[in-house]
């Protein structure tokens, strides 16, 4: 054979050896290329639910801030009207209108009735209950210079709070802050939602059974 017969075969057999290495080196920078980009969606997934776990956080804590912030502009709503409350009252005294309060006739009770405001506010539990009805029903009565009684009911252990005017035509009657409804009758031994008003409030699931009656006036 030709000497150059054994060149070519030598040449082809190097070229061969590196086609397979090239081919292994390949394969293997493959596979960690592989493994790379599987950690690193791994670790975008728990970056994912760690970003879900902080909205989710997030989104409970401004959910609590708005509760507490609307609980607090409720208290300021209220610690105003009890400061124009007391504004008022302190007014009244500074120019004497606390001694020259008159008994109204039963037209000008129902005129006052019919246009005081105490009815438009929300009774809140804890906060804004019927004395606190009451007490705005009474005040501003006062301001107007109309005798107004603050009446406290009991129930055995609960207690109720309404109002009063003693008119001079037609006598003492009763009036339900909350919704200025005038009650038919008071008298002890009522079931006061029951037996107490026109509007037929159904039967309470508490007692509400007069067992006092006392009028501040």
């Amino acid at each position: 054979m030709h000497w150059s017969y054994f060149v070519i075969v030598g040449i082809l057999a190097c070229l061969l050896i590196y086609t397979q290495s090239t081919m292994i080196t390949t394969n293997e920078i493959s596979q960690d290329t592989i493994s790379n980009l599987s950690s690193h969606v791994d670790n975008l997934e728990s970056n994912n639910v760690y970003l879900r776990d902080t909205i989710f956080n997030l989104t409970t804590t401004i959910s609590n801030l708005t509760t507490i912030i609307n609980t607090q502009q409720n208290i300021i709503e209220e610690q105003n009207m009890s400061i124009n409350s007391t504004q008022e009252q302190l007014s009244l005294l500074q120019n004497g209108t606390f001694y020259s309060l008159h008994d109204p006739t039963y037209a000008e009770a129902q005129l006052f009735i019919h246009t005081d405001c105490t009815d438009s506010y929300t009774y809140k539990l804890g906060t804004f209950e019927c004395d606190e009805f009451a007490e705005m029903f009474n005040n501003n009565a006062e301001s107007l210079g109309i005798r107004c009684g603050f009446v406290i009911i009991e129930f055995g252990d609960a207690a109720h709070a309404l109002n009063a005017f003693n008119t001079v035509d037609k006598g003492i009657i009763y009036i339900e802050p909350q919704n200025d409804e005038q009650l038919v009758h008071l008298n002890l031994g009522d079931s006061y939602w029951e037996d107490c008003f026109e509007t037929n409030y159904g039967t309470q699931s508490f007692n509400n059974t007069i067992t006092s009656i006392n009028i501040i006036w």
